[in-house]
């Protein structure tokens, strides 16, 4: 999902980190990277419900904490 995003495929990479967060919900990673690629896509509530659900596992995560700044 990280190098689709960087190719600025956000919807490729949406579906990737999706994947990766039904098989693994408590994937941090792949959470804060659905949130990032909704983030790309426009859809802010979508983001925002993704990164919730990181911090919610890990609330200190640095990934998560930085991309929700970037939706303020």
């Amino acid at each position: 999902g990280e190098a689709l995003l960087v190719l600025d495929r956000p919807e490729e990479a949406e579906r990737a980190f999706a994947a990766t967060v039904a098989a693994r919900p408590a994937a941090i990673p792949a959470q804060v990277g659905l949130g990032r690629a909704r983030t790309r896509l426009g859809r802010f509530g979508e983001a925002e419900a993704s990164l919730a659900a990181a911090l919610a596992t890990d609330p200190k995560d640095l990934g998560a904490l930085v991309a929700q700044g970037e939706l303020s």
